[in-house]
């Protein structure tokens, strides 16, 4: 995953995923740890964070507001793309981009997840919180929520 190798996706939209769900452009990655040393296949500018680069509408509320991306911010949008996946359709819209942000600085989980099947709603519920120092969830333990059924649909785990 991203975050075991130091990554911090930046953009997840669901352009970035295919139909497999496995997380495929690194586009707008960055290190999260720019001291670690691993070799790189392309020479990549050094971020400072500041700016914003992302889809709005798939993006957490956090980098909205022109905060460096972490991995909580990945899981608030991959929340977005589920929820996108469950009902067919994008949980965030708006006239503008401004109203994109307001809408995602005052979201509301609770508000959503009365539209998944009862089985989603605790990792929405978790991935879709604000606050990213409330926002625990992982990616990883996403992960390991989810599993394929053989017919290729996504469902959670037991246990």
């Amino acid at each position: 995953m991203a975050e075991d190798a130091g990554l911090d996706l930046v953009e997840i939209s669901p352009n970035a995923v295919p139909p497999v769900v496995k997380i495929m452009d690194f586009g707008l990655s960055r290190r999260l740890n720019p001291a670690d040393q691993i070799a790189e296949t392309v020479q990549m500018p050094i971020s400072s964070g500041s700016g914003l680069s992302g889809t709005p509408a798939y993006m957490a509320p956090e980098l909205t507001r022109g905060e460096p991306p972490t991995p909580a911010s990945d899981v608030f949008a991959l929340g977005l793309i589920l929820y996108e996946m469950l009902t067919g359709r994008p949980a965030i819209s708006g006239i503008n981009i401004l109203d994109v942000f307001r809408r995602l600085e005052h979201f509301d989980a609770t508000e959503y997840v009365r539209d998944v099947p009862a089985r989603f709603a605790p990792i929405l519920r978790e991935a879709l919180i604000v606050d990213p120092a409330r926002r625990r969830l992982s990616m990883a333990e996403i992960a390991s929520q989810l599993q394929t059924d053989g017919d290729g649909s996504v469902a959670p785990q037991n246990g």
